[in-house]
């Protein structure tokens, strides 16, 4: 646990410097830093307990779009602004980089093994966002149909 904590600390760092690079606006900082450290730690968590990264991604994006929607509209902000920087930590770039490596070199078995583990963090993210938003789309479009009634 120690270990995934300080993993998490670590995503957040480079995500602050993501943030920093591509002008995020200073206010909107502290979120993203709170986002980006929970997101990620349920990544190291999920992926520590579960045998496949499919489920750390899915629940990690679920959390980091539904984040970024509640705090998207406490700060009067497109939800895009905060997400984008949140979901960096759980793009799978060491994977990529080995299976494209695994082609390079011929290796099959790496290109294999880090295929599968990317193409599961990669559905992951994408079957989180999916979900995550069209239940966020039910729940608001609930509440405008309560207002106008």
């Amino acid at each position: 646990m120690k270990e995934i904590f300080w993993l998490s600390l670590l995503a957040t760092i480079g995500t602050v410097a993501f943030s920093v690079i591509f002008h995020l606006p200073a206010k909107r900082l502290p979120v993203v830093i709170i986002g980006s450290f929970f997101t990620s730690f349920i990544q190291l968590y999920m992926d520590a307990e579960a045998d496949q990264m499919f489920t750390g991604a899915m629940l990690a994006t679920l959390f980091a779009v539904w984040f970024s929607e509640v705090f998207a509209r406490v700060l009067r902000t497109p939800a895009i602004v905060i997400l984008t920087p949140i979901l960096i930590p759980l793009v799978p770039g060491g994977s990529m980089f080995y299976t494209m490596q695994g082609v390079l070199l011929g290796n099959m078995g790496q290109f294999r093994q880090y295929g599968i583990e990317t193409a599961q963090v990669g559905f992951g993210i994408a079957f989180g966002s999916m979900v995550a938003t069209a239940v966020a789309r039910l729940i608001t479009e609930g509440i405008l149909a309560r207002k106008k009634s």
